[in-house]
């Protein structure tokens, strides 16, 4: 058998360039690497860049925004702790000298100067930290849960994997506008927090692409023409996420199209409306929504698209408030915070009387749920911000603990009663639980023995800044006015955070307590 002929590299008589072997898809327009004529380049000093690289160390992610923020954290509670140790060393040193028995060091003393409570949150911090080799990781990855956490205390239990379903949605927002007595420091706290719930529930997104990160030029209002037999027009909205989870240091857009609901309460387009035309950031004198429903487009268009006020394209629509007492004021540059954002979702949950402590994962989970069953794989990853390709984010973090299926329905074949499965696997709430702590509740905390130490040092030290002839309000003249003063603000500081905590400590005991005993109480009642 005769030998192949060697592929020609140069394009044969009569055959097409777009068939060779070497012909590229790339749209490049680099020389080929397989050129015949090499191209003279300066030769370069390898042996110089690999000492540049080595000086320069490893390459670290380019993380979003939140994850600077937390990396910004705890590093400056690495630079506090090497700041308390005896020899006082070079934070970024001791950092790269990858020392195991140092880092449980760090860890430990973080545990004992916060409020951290779960083995998570730690391991989370230690995650942000860590710049060390594999067997440095296998060490201090195994030492938190086996050793730090029963040492400090540490709750090591798996997170409650609830669902918050639609039903359970409609129940916050008829409370949030029909029933709730809390009094928000201006009504838009209020009016925003239904589209962020809605919006958040609806696409199983991550809120904070949602919060503090949405602006007006990532949402169009698209104007259609009406449907059959109807007069007025149709309005649809696309909302672009654009500050959405990072795949080698890029974030991928993801847009969502989202029209009128008949159910006002859950209507995401009324609301974003609404703040619209509180804001005036509609262009062309669009004032009302009559405006609106009464245009006509034109028969060579597909849509009109409402344009947005200069000024206002890259503000942000859901915005916090600035200012005290009757001066307070919707800010124009102040994003609403996440923080707020969750604080008035545990308030709503409470209030509705659900046991469990809402969280925004739980909306997730409930909307992710529908969605994984509706959509492709790939839609639900995309949706959802998932970047391994596959379920195992879901299944890890997404699929609730209960298990909702009519098992006897598929391994018996008797009757189905999923409804009645899917109201077992719901949120457990009781309308009356407790909303806040009673007045012996209340005497309880501010008898707690830390709390009354720090509560008599801050009056011990007024009492001192009260002798020398000066008052709190005084301005300084000495250092040692200036050194008091700031005592007490630490002191006092101290003491509200910890009645914080212990408030709220207590309201969830008392409302794991509430929900243990009340069914047994209606049981007896009746």
């Amino acid at each position: 058998m005769r030998d192949s002929a060697p592929l020609p590299l140069s394009d044969s008589a009569g055959s097409d360039p777009d068939d060779s072997i070497f012909s590229s898809d790339s749209d490049s327009d680099d020389e080929s690497d397989c050129s015949s004529v090499p191209q003279a380049e300066p030769e370069e000093d390898y042996d110089r860049l690999i000492e540049e690289f080595t000086e320069e160390g490893p390459t670290l992610a380019n993380r979003g925004d939140v994850s600077r923020d937390m990396i910004r954290t705890e590093e400056a509670k690495w630079i506090q702790f090497c700041g308390i140790l005896e020899k006082k060393p070079n934070p970024d040193e001791l950092l790269m000298s990858c020392h195991a028995p140092t880092f449980k060091s760090y860890l430990m003393w973080r545990c004992k100067n916060s409020r951290i409570t779960k083995t998570s949150s730690i391991t989370t911090y230690w995650k942000t930290l860590r710049w060390m080799d594999g067997g440095v990781l296998y060490d201090v990855g195994n030492w938190i849960p086996v050793s730090l956490a029963p040492r400090m205390g540490l709750d090591g239990s798996a997170k409650d994997k609830s669902g918050l379903y639609v039903e359970d949605l409609d129940l916050i927002l008829h409370h949030h506008w029909i029933l709730d007595d809390s009094i928000f420091a201006h009504e838009r706290l209020r009016v925003q927090m239904a589209p962020i719930l809605i919006l958040a529930g609806a696409t199983s997104t991550r809120p904070g692409a949602l919060i503090g990160n949405l602006r007006y030029k990532d949402v169009q209002f698209h104007v259609f023409p009406p449907s059959p037999g109807c007069k007025r027009a149709r309005v649809g909205m696309v909302v672009t996420l654009t500050k959405t989870k990072r795949t080698a240091g890029q974030s991928r857009p993801k847009k969502y199209g989202f029209h009128e609901e008949d159910t006002l309460l859950r209507d995401p387009i009324l609301y974003m409306e609404g703040l619209a035309f509180a804001d005036d950031a509609f262009d062309n004198g669009i004032k009302s929504p009559s405006d609106i429903y009464t245009l006509t487009v034109p028969a060579n268009h597909s849509s009109l698209i409402l344009p947005w006020k200069l000024e206002w394209r890259d503000k942000q629509i859901f915005r916090d408030v600035q200012g005290r007492g009757k001066n307070i004021t919707v800010s124009l540059d102040r994003a609403f915070q996440y923080w707020k954002a969750r604080t008035y979702l545990i308030r709503l949950g409470r209030a509705v009387g659900f046991e469990k402590q809402l969280e925004w994962y739980d909306l997730r989970r409930g909307s992710g749920k529908k969605l994984n069953k509706a959509l492709t794989l790939e839609e639900r990853n995309h949706s959802m911000g998932h970047t391994l390709g596959d379920s195992s984010t879901y299944v890890k973090f997404y699929m609730t603990d209960f298990i909702e299926a009519d098992f006897q329905e598929i391994v018996f074949g008797s009757e189905p009663q999923r409804d009645l499965i899917h109201l077992m696997g719901r949120l457990l709430y009781r309308g009356d639980a407790p909303k806040r702590l009673t007045k012996e509740q209340m005497t309880e905390v501010n008898e707690n023995p830390k709390l009354l130490k720090l509560r008599k040092d801050k009056e011990r030290v007024a009492k001192k800044i009260e002798a020398m002839g000066w008052t709190l309000k005084t301005e300084p003249t000495t250092t040692s006015h200036r050194q008091l003063l700031d005592k007490h603000a630490e002191y006092k500081r101290k003491a509200d955070v910890l009645r914080k905590v212990l408030q709220d400590r207590r309201l969830a005991s008392a409302i794991r307590e509430f929900h243990n005993s009340k069914d047994g109480q209606e049981i007896s009642r009746q």
